[in-house]
Formats: structure tokens, sequence, C-alpha cells
């Protein structure tokens, strides 16, 4: 009987696992990208796109950077905190993926986007062409 149970337990812990996660989210699929293609930002930087219990899902819109230097700026910024969790690093793509705490509100999030988003232009504005260049050979590690 033990035996019985024990493999019971072995086999539902998994699988309650797997079930702990109430979406799918891969930005690494392309299915999954097409299913929030349409999603608008309008004038917007961030969109909170899905949540599930534990996590809510944010999309920045890479297209509201105005050069390369700005998108890896913006990584470099949100790696250097714990207030969001990069899902997705891939610049080549017009929105990244990110998740936070469903206990952070979506304004706290948003305003923080936005407040990396001055501080990567100003970082923009702040340097020569040179000085971009000579960090981002440094710097950028992404796609």
């Amino acid at each position: 009987m033990k035996t019985i149970l024990s493999a019971i337990i072995t086999f539902l812990l998994p699988v309650s696992a797997i079930l702990a996660q109430d979406v799918y989210i891969n930005p690494a699929d392309p299915a999954f990208r097409a299913k929030y293609a349409g999603l608008e930002f309008g004038e917007n930087f961030s969109r909170l796109a899905v949540s599930d219990s534990e996590k809510n899902y944010y999309l920045v819109d890479l297209t509201k950077f105005e050069s390369r230097f700005e998108k890896v700026y913006f990584m470099n910024l949100v790696f250097r905190s714990d207030k969001v969790v990069c899902m997705d690093s891939d610049l080549s793509q017009d929105r990244i993926w990110f998740s936070a705490r469903t206990e952070v509100q979506e304004a706290k999030i948003t305003d923080y986007f936005l407040e990396l988003k001055k501080k990567c232009a100003d970082a923009a504005s702040a340097f020569s062409e040179d000085e971009k260049t000579q960090w981002l050979n440094k710097n950028d590690k992404y796609k």
C-alpha cells in the first residue's frame, strides 16, 4: 500500500506543478508571439498582456526606441533591477516580454518601464556616437 501511495504522489507532484501555471507563456514560440501580435499599444510604451494566479506578463514596445543603443541600454537597466523578470531578450523583435508578481500594481510597473525609457533617452543624448559604439561593443550581448 505504501508503495502504491508513494507512486501516486511521485506521479501527481509534477502534474500539479504543470497545472499551477494558468497561462502558457513562451516568447520563443512563434505561435505564442502571433497570439499577441495584434495587441495595440497606442502611445503606451508597455502593456499588461495577460495574468495568471502568480504573475502579470507585460509587453514592452521596442519600436518606441530610436536606436539599438537605447534597446541595449534598456535591457542592461532591467537586468540590474529586481522589479521585473525578462522572459525574452530577442531585440530583433518589436516587442519583448517581462513578468512581475501580481502583488505589484500595474501602474507601478508601467511607471518603472517609463522611468527606464527616460534613462535610455537621456543616455542617448549624453553619449556621442563614438561613445555609443564603444559602449555597445562592451555591452551588447543580445540577438
